[in-house]
Formats: structure tokens, C-alpha cells, sequence
């Protein structure tokens, strides 16, 4: 297909999709309000234009010799596809326009209209995702295409000028010259080869430090886990069993240094997790250690385990210090307590949630910075702070309390960092390209973790040190002995510049992980920790999957619902993210956003009820006992101001409980208590209300339906159950 054909396709599928936005124009004008479904669909539309418009572009500036080996056979098919589904969304759209003209003032009807219409408007929107997808994608090759073209043609013009140069007429040579020449060749040839040979000396000499490392690794005061050895069905009911040793002569090999020898010392780990209600949901750790000087040892200690919805682990990853000083005061939580799920330490829980003030008072406190959760692919505390400091983009108040942290952990010396990483980190003041040039073997070569030199320039955000490592075929998915990808530390720093090369580049927005395996995808991370929206943007763009959960269950969308802000929610919603997800510890976005007081975000959640499949008060934790535990007075206030809690309530709610559970509070206050009892008093005269109503309807004095007209097009939950 010419040029000119290939534009024609493109404007003419532009032209469909301005038709369907002055539909959904025209739509706007004559009703009073559309359902939140039809202004995403209005959304996307507007950026499918955009998407289109830039694929124009790069078709004229590129002609069609540049789309043989990228997109040529596949760009046709695809505006075909894109073409067709605008036609059909704009029948849709013509069909209730049409009847909503008709009935513009009969509500009913015009809700029916919109129900039966929804699912295939759903799907068709479904498809413009798809069709968007797959031109950034070929937008994205383009551009790689470019990169490299660039870097041809510099080459090319070097061997222009160096022919340019060699071209000059030379001197006449003088007798005798030759033969000095050719002994002078001979001299830098075997100057050459000496210099080869000792390169791959050095080479040799840096795998086997690698291997010696490792070894350190392996037998050095980290221990390596074994198990969990009790199977995972009578995990509830016998509880858990894990092991770990270092430095036994009969199970450990042989040390090949004297780094190694030194820090050989005998020991062994034995953890037994008692089952979750029984023995106080204790955890019973025995520590046995031997040294020459001091000979045998032998500590026991005790943890407690708590679930992930406690209230010491949402006050450490939400950063509430004073909430934490009242559970420990209290004797309701310890600074040891772990989590079931991953085994973390509430000290890593303020790591994970970026809490840094929090890890100084949990450390004051007496948490143990060297605890290591469940999965081998996790970091002890002091470990993940090494590896947060490497990142970089830190204030210096959080780098000094992560060096606190670190203190005495060996992570960085383990590394066994290559010139080019030391380059990338900033610890060696060198060219990266000119060491690039000296050993091209070395862009992919791991460290003692398994990352690349391309991973650290992704999650430190240097741009110039991804272009130059990618435009050396650096591997953009690699993945290291902790499941990251450049990807995913990329997304996890908020590097969004990063994130949109690595994709160009190839990157997977679903990395392919170990079969059973479950670990945050690139997506989890930049909801739960990147304040840009386009980095979510960009990876929803390329594909990535929108309700991906790690091992805890959560979705991108409960991790916004924590502590982002109403525009990632919006966009999460508007690209079909499902409002009705749970975590494993049954919580939902609404749950979360009044657990965290995350008031915008709930009131975006309040304003979608039509989106619920079923109460949130009637499954799960109770609302009433999160927002008695955790919930300010603009939360309250947000709650008291919501029609659906009017729609129908029971009048036996366990009042004694839920003022407890307030008075428990360290923040407890009168505007607190008058903020709740405000609350109670609506739930508690609307169910008197509607206890009336019935009575009447039973006497015959009341119709069965009333005459009321609402324009809204979302129907009332009714609660399936008389009593709570």
C-alpha cells in the first residue's frame, strides 16, 4: 500500500470518530446528564483522535519504505478494525439519541434505553483500547527504528570523513620507510593481541569474583530459607514451619576465600507460626549459633502474627506515628508484629509504603531491621533500605534515616557491581559510552542480585543512560533474583520519561513471571507509589492488565484508593477498572478510601454506586466498624451526605461497640463523636421512615410505587438480610 493510501485510511477513519464525538456532542446538549460509561467512551474517543493523528504524521514524514519491516502488513488491518467499531458505536449512539429525543422528559424509559445498550457500547469501547494499543505499539517500533537510523548515519558519516581525510595526497616516501612501517605494524599488532588477552584475563578474573560472591553470599550471615516445610492445605490448621542455616559443614560448601572464611560461622534458624487464633497467634523463632571465642549460643524469641487488615499495619503503611504510639501504650501491638501474607515486619510495611519518619520511631522503638519476610525474592529492612539508597531521588532527611536503617548490613558490598553499573550509580566518574565501547560484553552482565546496568538507569530515572544502554541492545526485560524488572523499577520511582522508552523499546507491561508465582506488576507499583498519572497512562496504553494483583490481592485500584489522587482513580475507572475487587484481607476501594481518609477518592467511589454489584455494607467488614476505627470528620461527613446509605438501613446496629471502638481512638474528640452520632442519627431515621412507609402501605393508605421521578439513571440497593 502507496503513501497516499495509507493516509487516505487514516483520515477517513479520523472522519468516523469526529462523527461519533459530535454524537456524543450532541447527546450532552439534549439530556441533562450522561452515565459516567458514556464520558469514558467520550474519552477515549478523543484520545484514539490523537493516537491517529500522530500515526498520520509518521506516515507522511516516513513515506512507505520505512513501514515495510514494522508495519506495513499489519497498519491497514488494524484502521480497518478501527473503522468498523466506530461505525458500529456510532449506530449505537444514533439509536439513543433517537429515542432519548422522543422521551427526553420519561425517565424510565431512557434508563431502559441505557441498560440495554451498555454491555455492547462496553465491548465495542474495548476494542478501541485494543486498536489504540496496537498503534502506540507501531508508533513505538517507529521510533526505535529512528534511534537506531540516527546512530547508522553517524557511523556513515565518520567513514565519510575518516575516506575524506585518508584521500589527501601524502608526502614522497623516503627510502627505508616501508620497512620501518611494517616493523612499527608488527610492534602495535602484537601490542594488540597482548591487550585482547589480557581483557579476557580480566574477564575470567571478574566471573570468578562473581562466583566467589555469590559463594559469600550463600554462606554469610543471611540466611537462606528452606520451606515452608508444612504443606499449604494444613497451614490454617498445624501452622507453619521454616528453616534456614548458614555455614554447617555438612550442608554448606566450602568456602573459596578468605572474605568467606571469616564470616563461616555456624548457624541455624527455626521458625514455627503458630495457627491464627490459637497460642495467641504466636510466632516462635529459635536461634542457634557457634563461634570459636565465645562458643555456642542459643536465643528464643517470640512474634506476633497479625492479619494485613490490622490497625498496626495500616498505620504503618499509612505513616500514622501517634495511632502506632497508642497501640503500643495500649498493649494492642507490638513493633515486632508480622504480617500472615508476606511475613513482613511493620517495619518493612513503612518501607513498602514509603513512610520514612515512621521506620525512625519504629526503630526507636525496637523493630528489628534484619527480620526477613516469606519469599526468598524479598529484602530484610536493612537490605531494602541499601537498595532504596542506590535508587536515588531521595530528600536528605530520608537518606539519612535509610543509612540508620542499613547500618550493618553488608547489601552494597555484596553487589559486585561492574564498571558499567558503578558508571549508572554514580560511584565511577567515567563515559558510559567509552566504557561501552572498551566491553560491549558488559551490557547485560548481572550483578550479585541479578540486575543490570539497564535496571539501575530505570529506576534512578537516567534518561540518557537508557537511550544509550538500549541503543547498545540492552535487554529491557530482564528480570532479577527479586522479580523486577527495568519496567517495574522504573514505574515504582515514578520515572515516567523511562517507562515509555522501556515500552518503545519492547518492554512486557505484564512481565512473564515464574509459573505460581505472584508479584506487583509494573502497574501495582506506579499506583501505589508514582504521583504522575502518565505513567499509569502509558503502560494502560501498551496493554497492561488493569485488575493485575500481587500475593496480597490487591489491585492497582485498592492501591490507589490508599493515598493517591481522584485523577489516577478516574483514569483506573475510565479504562474499566473493576470497582468491585477484594484483597485477600476483604477490602475494597470504598473500604480503603474511608480507612485511609482518602476524601477525594471517595467521593469519585460514592458518586459510581451504580457500579456496585452489591452493598459493601452487607459483605465483608462492616462500614460502620472501619469508619468507627479509622474515619475523620470529613470522611464522616462524606458518608452522612450519600444517598445510599438512606436507601434502606437496620435499626439494630451494636451502638455499644462502635463507640468503643471511637472512644479507642488516640484522635478522639467531641467534633469526632458529634461527627458519628450526626452519621447514626441519618442511618437511624431513615430506617424509622421506612418502617412507616410500610406500615402504611400495609393499611392501604400508601401506594405500593411511588410517583416520584428521579433523573437518575442508577437503581438503590436493597439489603437482602433484616438484620445486621
Amino acid at each position: 500500500m502507496d503513501p497516499l493510501s495509507l493516509t487516505a485510511s487514516i483520515v477517513a477513519v479520523t472522519t468516523v470518530a469526529v462523527q461519533v464525538a459530535k454524537v456524543l456532542a450532541s447527546l450532552h446538549e439534549d439530556l441533562d446528564s450522561l452515565p459516567g460509561r458514556v464520558h469514558a467512551l467520550n474519552n477515549e474517543i478523543q484520545d484514539f483522535t490523537v493516537v491517529l493523528n500522530q500515526v498520520r504524521l509518521a506516515v507522511d514524514e516516513r513515506r512507505v519504505s520505512r513501514w515495510d519491516s514494522h508495519g506495513k502488513s499489519t497498519l491497514p488491518a488494524v484502521l480497518a478494525r478501527g473503522e468498523m467499531t466506530l461505525l458500529d458505536i456510532k449506530a449505537v449512539l444514533d439509536k439513543i439519541a433517537a429515542g432519548s429525543r422522543l422521551r427526553k422528559r420519561d425517565a424510565i424509559p431512557r434508563v431502559l434505553l441505557w441498560r440495554r445498550e451498555q454491555g455492547r457500547i462496553a465491548a465495542l469501547q474495548e476494542i478501541i483500547k485494543q486498536v489504540k494499543s496496537s498503534l502506540n505499539v507501531i508508533l513505538g517500533a517507529s521510533n526505535s527504528h529512528d534511534m537506531m537510523h540516527v546512530r547508522l548515519q553517524i557511523e556513515e558519516l565518520s567513514l565519510k570523513v575518516s575516506g575524506a581525510v585518508a584521500e589527501r595526497e601524502e608526502p614522497v616516501v623516503p627510502a627505508g620507510f616501508i620497512e620501518a612501517l611494517l616493523h612499527e605494524h608488527n610492534k602495535t599488532v602484537t601490542q594488540s593481541l597482548s591487550q585482547r588477552y589480557s581483557q579476557v584475563d580480566e574477564r575470567l578474573e571478574r566471573v570468578e569474583a562473581l562466583i566467589r560472591a555469590q559463594s559469600t553470599a550463600m554462606h554469610a550471615s543471611q540466611i537462606e530459607q528452606i520451606g515452608p516445610l508444612s504443606p499449604s492445605f494444613t497451614d490454617r490448621m498445624l501452622g507453619q514451619v521454616f528453616i534456614g542455616y548458614s555455614g554447617l559443614p555438612l550442608l554448606s560448601n566450602k568456602c573459596d576465600s578468605d572474605q568467606c572464611a571469616r564470616k563461616q560461622i555456624p548457624t541455624a534458624n527455626i521458625e514455627f507460626w503458630f495457627p491464627l487464633g490459637f497460642c495467641w497467634s504466636q510466632i516462635v523463632r529459635f536461634h542457634l549459633a557457634y563461634d570459636a571465642n565465645t562458643g555456642p549460643s542459643l536465643q528464643l524469641s517470640t512474634l506476633r502474627q497479625v492479619s494485613d487488615a490490622s490497625q498496626c499495619v495500616s498505620f504503618a503503611l499509612n505513616g500514622n506515628i501517634e495511632g502506632l504510639k497508642s497501640l503500643f501504650q495500649n498493649g494492642l501491638a507490638s513493633p515486632r508484629d508480622v504480617s500472615t501474607t508476606r511475613g513482613y515486619s511493620l517495619l518493612r510495611w513503612a518501607l513498602y509504603g514509603q513512610q520514612y519518619e515512621t521506620c525512625k520511631f519504629l526503630m526507636v522503638a525496637g523493630a528489628d531491621p534484619t527480620y526477613r519476610p516469606i519469599a526468598k525474592s524479598d529484602d530484610s529492612p536493612s537490605d531494602k533500605a541499601g537498595d532504596i539508597i542506590l535508587r536515588g531521588s531521595l530528600t536528605q532527611e530520608a537518606s539519612e534515616i535509610l543509612r540508620i536503617i542499613a547500618e550493618g548490613s553488608d547489601y552494597i558490598e555484596r553487589q559486585n557491581f561492574t564498571d558499567l553499573h558503578k558508571i549508572v550509580l554514580g560511584l565511577l566518574s567515567e563515559d558510559l559510552e567509552i566504557s561501552i565501547l572498551k566491553r560491549p560484553c558488559d551490557v547485560d552482565f548481572p550483578d550479585a542480585t541479578g540486575r543490570t546496568p539497564l535496571q539501575w538507569a530505570a529506576a534512578r530515572g537516567d534518561e540518557r543512560a537508557v537511550i544509550t544502554l538500549l541503543s547498545w541492545r540492552a535487554d529491557p526485560n530482564n528480570m532479577d533474583s527479586k522479580l523486577n524488572t527495568p519496567l517495574t523499577l522504573a514505574a515504582n520511582q515514578n520515572k515516567a520519561i523511562c517507562v515509555r522508552l522501556l515500552l518503545e523499546a519492547g518492554a512486557f507491561p505484564d512481565p512473564k513471571l515464574p509459573p505460581g508465582t505472584k508479584f506487583g506488576t509494573p502497574l501495582n507499583c506506579a499506583a501505589r507509589n508514582a504521583p504522575d498519572p502518565m505513567v499509569m497512562k502509558t503502560l494502560l496504553d501498551f496493554g497492561a492488565n488493569i485488575e493485575a494483583t500481587g500475593v496480597d490481592g490487591v489491585t492497582p485500584l485498592l492501591h490507589v484508593a490508599r493515598g493517591s489522587s481522584a485523577a489516577h482513580a478516574m483514569l483506573l475507572l475510565e479504562y474499566g477498572a473493576n470497582i468491585n475487587a477484594e484483597s485477600k484481607s476483604m477490602q475494597t476501594a470504598l473500604t480503603a478510601a474511608i480507612q485511609y481518609n482518602n476524601h477525594a477518592v471517595l467521593k469519585l467511589l460514592l458518586e459510581r454506586w451504580s457500579d456496585y454489584q452489591q452493598c459493601p455494607r452487607l459483605h465483608g467488614p462492616h462500614l460502620l466498624d472501619i469508619v468507627a476505627q479509622y474515619a475523620d470528620i470529613k470522611t464522616m461527613q462524606l458518608l452522612t451526605a450519600a444517598e445510599h446509605l438512606r436507601a434502606r438501613t437496620d435499626d439494630l446496629y451494636l451502638q455499644d461497640h462502635y463507640y468503643s471502638l471511637l472512644e479507642m481512638r488516640k484522635d478522639n474528640s467531641e467534633q469526632l463523636d458529634d461527627a458519628f452520632e450526626e452519621l447514626l442519627s441519618v442511618l437511624k431515621m431513615d430506617a424509622a421512615a421506612q418502617g412507616d412507609l410500610m406500615r402504611q402501605m400495609e393499611a392501604g393508605l400508601s401506594q405500593a410505587l411511588s410517583e416520584k421521578d428521579t433523573e437518575s439513571d442508577c437503581s438503590s440497593f436493597e439489603d437482602a438480610q433484616e438484620h445486621i
